[in-house]
């Protein structure tokens, strides 16, 4: 998932999260694996997902 707005609610992405340097995560957010570029924000409950649970859903996401 690639965010380059705002993006809140719960996220769960069991790949990559890569918020660029636009981009500004806030909630509860559940990731495999996470880049953020200078001037990226993120903000929230922060959970590492294992990587062999492959179901990914997106529950109360808000995105501008």
């Amino acid at each position: 998932m690639i965010v380059e707005g705002k993006a809140e609610g719960e996220l769960n992405v069991n790949d990559v999260l890569n918020i660029k340097s636009e981009g500004n995560v806030n909630g509860k957010i559940f990731y495999g694996e996470i880049q953020i570029e200078e001037g990226g924000k993120l903000s929230g409950e922060i959970n590492h997902r294992d990587k062999n649970n492959k179901q990914e859903e997106f529950k109360d996401l808000k995105v501008s």
